[in-house]
């Protein structure tokens, strides 16, 4: 109230990313079920709205080439009962450009 709004923005920076817009793109997986282009289309979407992904651990395009498309993104990983599986695809998704993980809690069983 009785703020100057002549110029406003969305922008906001999370933790270390630059974004046009506060809306990220949540976790959903299998997206080739629905369109062939699977999670590529999504992340390709994302990155041109200046939108933050975070790519579910059960895509079904490999993390690695959703990344070379993808503007900032984040990698959802489940706590897998075998430590070592979810520590791998943790690294791999830090070695592909993943900048945060976001940890799924709410699957009662993963193998």
């Amino acid at each position: 109230m009785l703020r100057d709004v002549g110029a406003v923005s969305s922008a906001v920076e999370l933790l270390g990313s630059s974004l046009d817009s506060p809306v990220g793109v949540a976790p959903v997986a299998m997206q080739a079920l629905a369109h062939p282009d699977g999670e590529l289309a999504t992340a390709r979407a994302a990155r041109e709205a200046g939108s933050l992904l975070v790519l579910s651990t059960r895509s079904t395009v490999p993390l690695e080439q959703v990344a070379a498309v993808a503007g900032p993104w984040w990698f959802q990983v489940y706590a897998m009962r075998e430590r070592r599986l979810s520590l791998a695809l943790a690294t791999r998704a830090a070695d592909a450009g993943a900048t945060a993980l976001v940890l799924t809690g709410d699957t009662p069983y993963v193998a």
